[in-house]
């Protein structure tokens, strides 16, 4: 086993787990209707679970740093998109909880009927799949052609619509990040783009076009550490 995890760090992330199931406990026994505290608990679980699988990956000495810096993907744009929610109050908290839960139902059905679709052109010829005897494949033809997928583009049109609020960029405000406004807007929201220059160090990947906006904002504002203007310079280097 490796030991790059700091202790303290090590701690917190302990802490926070012990904090999320106390708090998800509560909330099993006290259900509630109200969307965003539902949401919010969701994605924090899902935080927390990635998390959890991220250091555990980066402890073990035969595991490649590829595999938990794709699972601490997961976990930052959780968080993100938790925090995303929590940034307004009222009204437009529950509305902007709606739509997650709005995104999260029309690409569970989107998927499921483009799995159909894609079964339906598979089946009809035998050719398609592996050389054996595949009694089977009639029967799923006759299922799958029962079912109606003709709303398969009008889903995927209604998940790409929905889906542009909820990308990455979009709910930790990419284009906000020199707006004092935007960064203001929760206590969360002052670590997001610590949190997104810290992971492209990472995994030292940049766009061209955040250079110029991440170059300010590493340099300049107060959120970043000197270790986030350090991994920027070699990003932007390299």
């Amino acid at each position: 086993m490796n030991s790059p995890v700091d202790a303290e760090l090590k701690e917190l992330h302990i802490a926070a787990m012990n904090l999320y199931n106390r708090e998800t406990a509560h909330l099993q026994s006290n259900p509630t209707s109200i969307v965003s505290i539902n949401a919010v608990n969701f994605l924090a679980g899902q935080a927390t679970t990635f998390a959890d699988s991220t250091l555990f990956l980066m402890e073990d000495a035969r595991q490649p740093l590829n595999a938990p810096a794709a699972l601490l993907r997961t976990c930052l744009e959780a968080q993100a998109r938790a925090n995303h929610i929590i940034a307004v109050a009222g009204t437009d908290r529950e509305q902007r909880a709606n739509e997650l839960l709005q995104l999260m139902h029309v690409g569970h059905d989107y998927y499921v009927t483009m799995s159909i679709q894609m079964t339906k052109d598979f089946t009809p010829n035998a050719s398609n799949s592996l050389p054996r005897n595949l009694p089977y494949l009639p029967h799923i033809k006759r299922l799958t052609d029962s079912i109606d997928t003709s709303k398969l583009k009008v889903l995927e049109n209604e998940y790409k619509r929905l889906g542009r609020n909820w990308s990455y960029n979009k709910v930790i405000g990419r284009k906000e990040l020199l707006n004092p406004a935007w960064q203001n807007r929760s206590e969360a929201q002052r670590l997001q783009p610590e949190l997104y220059v810290r992971y492209i160090g990472l995994t030292e990947q940049i766009s061209r076009k955040d250079i110029p906006r991440l170059i300010r904002s590493c340099f300049f504002q107060w959120t970043l550490t000197k270790f986030s203007r350090f991994v920027m310079r070699r990003a932007v280097l390299r």
